[in-house]
């Protein structure tokens, strides 16, 4: 997952695992780590966020890029020895293919001096 900071300097971007999702598995019980932790500064290379050249980019039919706050890509699989027929019933058809790709973005709003009337 890439986010875009509009309120540091420069809004970079930071890249950001993103858990795994389990289709037609009963999901493995997940620690719970609630609970206060400090704060530690990010480091120089970490502000500067993630490198122009590795910035995903949502693009509009014509070609343009469009404006994003936020792109998630996922890669879910289901496991060999799960049933296709579960994971279309609690997901949607999957076809026949164990892996799909899942995009998802977020277009930024117009910042508030850039807002209409």
């Amino acid at each position: 997952m890439q986010t875009r900071s509009w309120i540091a300097p420069g809004a970079p971007v930071f890249q950001h695992p993103v858990e795994t999702i389990w289709f037609g598995v009963r999901r493995p019980a997940k620690p719970s780590n609630r609970g206060w932790v400090a704060l530690e500064p990010l480091s120089e290379e970490e502000a500067r966020g993630v490198p122009p050249e590795r910035i995903f980019e949502i693009r509009t039919e014509d070609g343009g890029p469009v404006d994003t706050t936020m792109i998630v890509l996922e890669l879910p699989v289901i496991p060999a020895g799960t049933d296709l027929s579960v994971a279309r019933e609690q997901y949607g058809s999957v076809g026949n293919s164990r892996e799909m790709w899942l995009v998802m973005f977020a277009v930024a709003s117009p910042a508030p001096n850039e807002r209409a009337g």
